[in-house]
């Protein structure tokens, strides 16, 4: 059984977090922790860390809208990857905005990228847990992502307008195209 925390009480975070947060994520896709923390005390942001057996396994950083969740973060201890637990956090978040669609990007394969194989095999495990390709390009500052999503009708409108929203300019956010 997965035990989920908050990986951000009011002022304090779990270390654990923010090392998997870094070593996960390379730094041009990384939002700086602190402002990562500082959002996540936002009622609509959902920051969770994720426990077995007491033992740290993984995070997720979401947005929650009223159509849809953006699950911008998720990430697995690298020791416990290979082993379900993306797939039984990925159903934990299902659940828990069950009625919603969950919206996530994945950076576009790319034979030339050092990490080719990484997009490829994330690409589909996402798809193995029920996401499908929502045919929405995306791209920010960090690069070109593809927009997937699982459960109901992808928000197209929604998602764009989000994306392509002021603060998200900030960030050289376009999505839509």
């Amino acid at each position: 059984m997965i035990e989920q925390r908050n990986a951000c009480g009011c002022l304090k975070y779990d270390d654990n977090v923010k090392k998997l947060y870094k070593k996960a994520f390379p730094k041009n896709e990384r939002i700086p922790f602190p402002v990562l923390h500082l959002i996540a005390l936002w009622k609509k942001t959902d920051f969770t860390s994720y426990y077995k057996n007491g033992t740290f396994c993984g995070l997720s950083y979401s947005f929650i809208f009223s159509d849809f969740v953006y699950l911008f973060f998720l990430a697995v201890d690298e020791n416990m990857r290979g082993t379900g637990l993306g797939s039984e956090i990925l159903d934990i978040i299902k659940k828990k905005y069950d009625g919603k669609c969950i919206v996530l990007n994945a950076e576009v394969p790319d034979d030339k990228a050092d990490n080719s194989r990484q997009r490829v095999s994330r690409i589909k495990f996402y798809e193995k847990n029920g996401f499908k390709d929502a045919e929405c390009g995306y791209k920010d500052i960090s690069g070109e992502y593809v927009t997937l999503y699982s459960g109901y009708e992808f928000p197209y409108g929604s998602f764009c307008l989000i994306c392509n929203s002021y603060p998200a300019k900030f960030y050289g956010t376009k999505a839509g195209y």
